[in-house]
Formats: structure tokens, C-alpha cells, sequence
């Protein structure tokens, strides 16, 4: 019977031991996506932070050129800065 029993005992130990190591193996690859996922991530913001900075750049150039043209004074600073707070509410 203590035989059975050892024999029982070494079935369940390699069972558990073929599970444990699938489980590994499967935190490994779920490490190995995690990592490609956050890289894919960080060049995303990298490109999106690129986008933002151009494109307040390219406003700033736009506005310098309309006011070098003399162009601004059919500018109203109130109306902008008005619909600036309300956006900034809005997504705030």
C-alpha cells in the first residue's frame, strides 16, 4: 500500500510539476507581449507628443505670419480665450 501511495504521490508531483512549468511558460510569454505592448506604447506617445508640439508650432507660425500682415486686428483675444476656458472645462 505505501507503494501505491509513493507511486500515487510521484503521478500528482509530475502532474503539478508539468502544470507549474506550462504556467511559466506562459508568464513568460505574457512578460515577452507586455513588453512588446508597452514599447508599442511609448514610441505612440512619443509620435502623438511629436503631433502636439508641431502642431502648436505650426499656430504659432500661422498667428506670427497673420500679425506681421497687420491681419490681427480683426482678432478678438476675449472670444478666443473664452472658447479656451470652455474646452478646457469641457475636457478637464
Amino acid at each position: 500500500e505505501l507503494g501505491d501511495n509513493y507511486a500515487e504521490l510521484v503521478r500528482v508531483n509530475e502532474k503539478l510539476t508539468g502544470e507549474l512549468d506550462a504556467a511559466k511558460e506562459g508568464l513568460v510569454k505574457e512578460k515577452a507581449d507586455n513588453s512588446s505592448l508597452r514599447e508599442k506604447l511609448e514610441a505612440a506617445m512619443l509620435k502623438v507628443q511629436s503631433i502636439a508640439v508641431d502642431a502648436v508650432l505650426s499656430a504659432r507660425a500661422e498667428l506670427m505670419e497673420e500679425f506681421r500682415k497687420g491681419e490681427h486686428a480683426s482678432w478678438d483675444p476675449d472670444q478666443e480665450i473664452e472658447t479656451w476656458r470652455k474646452r478646457a472645462q469641457d475636457h478637464g
